[in-house]
């Protein structure tokens, strides 16, 4: 990571699941809240079920994002289908969900390949001024980005970030900032936002998303959520 000037950033704990397809049995009556994230560049709609039950209320398009949803953690084998008549897009059962806990799942990669990650969202609440937040690379044919943080003349960059790679838990100045992932190492701009505001107090998702080459829907583009 490199920093410039007047902008403190701390780096914090996070639980963080790369998932396949696994086994596994256990009982519990409790239940967990997990928020599912489409982010397959070419998967139109995904529909995710816990068992035979659909989790989702609605089609998530492509960038969409739910609400908490709440889930049985005695039942973790989930299913992802890009309708409830499809093929399964991924299935998993290692899901490692508590009661009463909070995780975002996201698909990603191509339709072909599509993985499921799992991220914990039960991070400690931000210092006084501070927002917390994660930033992830989630573009499968993009190589390695940097991301820059600006707000005003200060900045930092958060360095060579590739695709699906562990994401930490951060805790910068909560203001507004102008936000750039360029390809690491280059003044190659893959996608930027401006004026983003991380409000101290929250805790925030940002992602890089799409497909470097195209245009229109499937652009390469940073998306951000609240995880509070």
């Amino acid at each position: 990571m490199r920093k410039t000037e007047k902008i403190s950033i701390t780096i914090l704990f996070i639980s963080f699941l790369i998932i396949s397809c696994a086994k596994d049995n256990t009982g519990s009556n409790a239940t967990a809240n997990i928020m599912l994230v489409n982010a397959s560049p070419d998967v139109a709609f995904v529909d995710a079920f816990s068992g035979t039950t659909q989790i989702n209320p609605s089609p998530i398009p492509y960038g969409g994002i739910t609400n908490y949803l709440s889930v049985p953690t005695e039942n973790k084998v989930f299913t992802f289908k890009e309708n409830p008549s499809a093929a399964t897009l991924c299935s998993s059962s290692s899901f490692n969900v508590s009661e009463n806990k909070k995780y975002t799942i996201f698909i990603t990669d191509y339709t072909s390949q599509a993985k499921i990650l799992q991220l914990e969202d039960n991070s400690p609440a931000p210092a006084s001024g501070k927002t917390n937040f994660r930033m992830m690379h989630l573009s499968p044919n993009t190589t390695a980005v940097d991301f820059i943080f600006r707000s005003g003349a200060d900045s930092i960059a958060i360095s060579n970030k590739t695709f699906r790679q562990t994401p930490d838990l951060l805790a910068i100045d909560g203001k507004t900032y102008d936000i750039r992932a360029k390809l690491t190492g280059t003044q190659t701009v893959v996608a930027q936002i401006n004026n983003v505001s991380l409000n101290s107090g929250k805790v925030y998702t940002l992602f890089l998303k799409g497909l470097s080459g195209t245009s229109g829907a499937t652009a390469p583009a940073i998306q951000f959520f609240a995880n509070n």
